[in-house]
C-alpha cells in the first residue's frame, strides 16, 4: 500500500523535518497549510524562544501560546531574513548622540570601557567609577564602584576596566589594586578581591572562571556567573604565565587574557635581550585548556607559543563565545598586517586577512557573534560619516565589518563610520553602541585659539597646541545607538 507523505502523522513529519536546517524549512514551509503549521509551531517558535535577550527584547510582547501563526511567522522572517540583510546593507536607525561625560584636561573623566547587560549600559570612567544608563533612552540610572577615598599616585593609575558575563560584572578600578564584583540584576556589590600580589594588568570572566593577570602570573577563581550570590567564588590558585628567563627583561610590555568555557588564552609582549646588545620586543600567544571543573591546564603546543621574530606588533584578540574553539588575533609582520583566525583544538590557521602595505586598512578583531567575526577596520578613507558634521571622515576613522565564516568574505557595513580609532564600540546581534570623545570647547576662551575647528580629532588638536601653554580644553563623550532591528521604512 502506497502512503502519501501528507498521510503521515504530525509526530513523524516533525522527526523528518528535524533533519533539515532552517534555510530548507523556509523553502518547504509554504508547500501546504499543514506543513506551514507544523514548521511554525515546532521550529520557528523554538528558534524565537532560543534567542538571547538582545534579540527577544524586540518581540517581548510575543506569546508562543497566544500569538497567531501568521504573526509568529512574520517575526521569524524578520529575525532570520531581514536582520542579516540589514547588517549587510547598512540599514539601521540611529539615535541622537547622548552626552554621557564632560571633563577638563587633567581630570580622570574619560569613558574608556563599556559593557551591556539586557537594557543597561555600563560605562567605565577613568577615575574608576561606573555609570549605569538605561539602554532604551540613555537616561542616567546610578553610579557604582565609586572612586576610593585614598588617591593613588598618578603613575599607578590606569583606565577602569569592565568584564561582564551572565549576571556578573567585574570592575577593575583605576588603582589596579582591587576587583569588585556586582550583581547586574540589582547592581549591588557582592564581593571584592583586594590583591596582595601586585597591580592587576587585565581581567576576564567566563561562565565558570574569573581571571586576573598580575606580574607574570595568572590568578583564577571558580565562579558561576549566573549566580551572583555565590560570585565571590572559590580561589583555585595561580600559575606562572611566563617563567623567569635570563634572556628577557623582568617585566612585560603588554599582557592580555581571554577566556571561555573551554579555553584560556594570554597575549603578551616581552623585552628580549640581544646578544649584540640592545633589546627587542618578542610576542607570545599562550593557549591553555579549561576543564569542566575549572582547572586550567598547561600551555598547549608550547613550542609554537612564541611568535616569529618578524612579528613586531600585536593588536588584540577575540575568543569565540561559549564552547567555541576559534581565536582571532591581529599582528603586524614587517609592513604587512595580518588578522588570523586559529582553531585552538588543532592549532591550524583556518583563515587570514592580509593588508599588504603599512598604509593599508588594518582589521582588528572585536567580537564573535555565532559564525561572524566583527572587526574594526582602520583607517577609513573617503567614507561617508554617519552624522551630518562632515561629508568625509579623516584618516583616523573606523568602519565596522564582519567576516562570515560560511563564505570567508569580509563585508563592510555601509555607512557605519566612527570618527576615531579610540572610539569605544560594543555590539550584539541587533545593535551597535558607540562612544566617541571630542574636544568640545576651550575654557575662558579669549585666546587666539578660538579659530580652531572643535570637530577636529584629538591627535590633530594636540599637534596644533603642542607649543601653547595657556589653554584649558574641555572634552565630551557621547553615546550613539545604531538599531538594526527597528529600521525606518524606505
Amino acid at each position: 500500500m502506497n502512503v502519501h507523505i501528507n498521510d503521515l502523522p504530525t509526530e513523524l513529519l516533525v522527526k523528518i523535518f528535524d533533519y533539515l536546517n532552517l534555510e530548507s524549512l523556509c523553502i518547504i514551509e509554504d508547500t501546504c497549510i499543514r506543513w506551514s503549521q507544523i514548521i511554525i509551531e515546532n521550529f520557528y517558535k523554538k528558534h524565537l524562544l532560543s534567542q538571547p535577550f538582545c534579540v527577544r527584547k524586540h518581540y517581548s510582547s510575543w506569546d508562543p501560546g497566544i500569538t497567531s501563526l501568521a504573526e509568529t511567522k512574520q517575526i521569524f522572517y524578520l529575525l532570520h531574513n531581514e536582520l542579516p540583510s540589514n547588517w549587510l546593507q547598512g540599514r539601521y536607525s540611529q539615535s541622537n548622540s547622548h552626552l554621557v561625560a564632560e571633563y577638563s584636561a587633567g581630570e580622570n573623566g574619560a569613558v574608556n570601557s563599556m559593557a551591556v547587560f539586557q537594557d543597561k549600559i555600563y560605562l567605565g570612567i577613568a577615575n574608576g567609577s561606573v555609570d549605569v544608563r538605561d539602554a532604551r533612552n540613555i537616561e542616567f540610572l546610578r553610579t557604582i564602584n565609586h572612586t576610593p577615598s585614598v588617591e593613588e599616585p598618578t603613575e599607578f593609575m590606569r583606565p577602569c576596566e569592565l568584564a561582564l558575563h551572565g549576571h556578573t560584572l567585574a570592575v577593575l578600578g583605576a588603582d589596579r589594586s582591587r576587583v569588585r564584583l556586582y550583581n547586574t540584576i540589582t547592581d549591588e556589590m557582592v564581593g571584592e578581591i583586594a590583591t596582595n600580589f601586585g597591580r592587576v594588568y587585565n581581567i576576564a570572566i567566563s561562565n565558570k572562571l574569573l581571571i586576573l593577570l598580575s606580574r607574570w602570573t595568572i590568578f583564577y577563581w571558580k565562579i558561576d556567573s549566573m549566580c551572583p550570590e555565590n560570585v565571590r567564588g572559590e580561589f583555585m590558585g595561580s600559575m606562572l604565565d611566563f617563567e623567569p628567563d635570563d634572556n628577557f627583561e623582568n617585566w612585560l610590555e603588554a599582557h592580555e587574557v581571554a577566556v571561555n568555557s573551554n579555553w584560556l588564552v594570554t597575549r603578551a609582549s616581552r623585552m628580549r635581550l640581544l646578544e649584540e646588545g640592545g633589546m627587542r620586543i618578542t610576542h607570545f600567544l599562550n593557549v591553555r585548556m579549561v576543564a569542566n571543573s575549572g582547572y586550567i591546564g598547561p600551555i598547549v603546543r608550547p613550542s609554537s607559543s612564541r611568535l616569529p621574530d618578524t612579528v613586531y606588533e600585536t593588536t588584540c584578540m577575540a575568543l569565540s563565545d561559549g564552547t567555541g574553539n576559534l581565536l582571532a588575533v591581529g599582528w603586524r609582520v614587517l609592513e604587512e598586517g595580518l588578522m588570523t583566525i586559529m582553531d585552538l583544538k588543532t592549532g591550524d590557521r583556518i583563515h587570514t586577512i592580509q593588508s599588504h602595505h603599512f598604509l593599508s586598512s588594518i582589521q582588528i578583531p572585536l567580537k564573535w557573534e555565532d559564525n561572524k567575526l566583527f572587526l574594526k577596520i582602520i583607517p577609513v578613507r573617503g567614507a561617508q560619516r554617519t552624522d551630518s558634521s562632515s561629508s568625509m571622515v579623516d584618516d583616523f576613522g573606523v568602519s565596522l565589518g564582519y567576516l562570515d565564516l560560511t563564505d570567508r568574505r569580509l563585508k563592510v557595513i555601509p555607512g557605519l563610520v566612527f570618527n576615531c580609532s579610540r572610539d569605544l564600540i560594543y555590539l550584539d546581534r541587533t545593535t551597535v553602541y558607540g562612544v566617541s570623545t571630542k574636544l568640545e570647547r576651550l575654557e575662558n576662551d579669549t585666546s587666539e585659539e578660538n579659530h580652531i575647528d572643535l570637530n577636529i580629532d584629538l591627535e590633530r588638536y594636540a599637534l596644533l597646541m603642542s607649543e601653547e601653554d595657556n589653554y584649558s580644553p574641555v572634552y565630551t563623550a557621547s553615546l550613539t545607538v545604531y538599531d538594526f532591528w527597528n529600521v525606518p521604512e524606505m
